[in-house]
């Protein structure tokens, strides 16, 4: 059949592009990363596995324009656009020293525009600390072309007055056709009973799951 088009919304070190690609050598990959340090791997893995990737050195958000991203020292992965609540800082202290800079955010209907209109996207997957909601309102009419959606939702991340970011996620999507079938958590907090703080989310549209 046709190669699988991959969306990866924040890259990082390549992990995830990475593993998909090894399960799927045909599939083509749309990778969406800000942060100069993590291009710069991307650009080495793309040139040594000479793979089909397609990298776009910015954030996806709700429209284009230029947000300030923290950084904290030492743990470039969990970089935010949104910066970091308390109670974030107080389950990891290690990103309380931060440096910040600029950073270009594109909406995704701006970019997937451009290709053809048509254009299924098989999977989007989506890893921007906290960013999440912002990505998805840049992307309503790519969203309807969607067929699966990983998104890491955190508990943390969203301000006091949000109520559940997950059920917040379940009701967005599910206005697209997609159905959260699998939910998995990432991360655990410290203290008595241990409760996650982030979850993996996945989705698929109702059509292919055959109800």
């Amino acid at each position: 059949g046709k190669s699988p088009v991959i969306c990866d919304v924040g890259p990082n070190n390549g992990d995830f592009a990475l593993a998909f690609q090894a399960a799927y050598p045909e599939a083509r990959l749309q990778l969406f990363e800000p942060l100069e340090r993590h291009l710069d791997h991307l650009r080495k893995l793309k040139e040594n596995g000479s793979f089909g990737w397609t990298l776009h050195p910015f954030a996806l958000g709700s429209r284009s324009e230029e947000l300030e991203i923290e950084i904290p020292d030492g743990f470039e992965d969990a970089s935010s656009l949104l910066g970091f609540s308390e109670e974030y800082l107080r389950q990891n202290p290690g990103s309380a020293r931060t440096r910040r800079e600029i950073c270009r955010v594109r909406p995704l209907d701006e970019l997937m525009s451009n290709g053809k209109p048509s254009t299924a996207i098989d999977l989007l997957k989506i890893d921007v600390e906290g960013f999440e909601f912002a990505v998805l309102e840049g992307a309503a009419d790519t969203l309807s072309r969607v067929r699966n959606i990983v998104v890491e939702v955190s508990l943390l991340r969203h301000s006091d007055g949000d109520y559940c970011p997950v059920a917040r996620m379940v009701s967005t999507l599910g206005k697209y056709g997609l159905r959260l079938f699998r939910m998995q958590p990432t991360v655990e907090g410290d203290g008595p009973g241990k409760k996650p703080l982030e979850y993996d989310l996945y989705f698929t549209k109702a059509t292919e799951v055959g109800s």
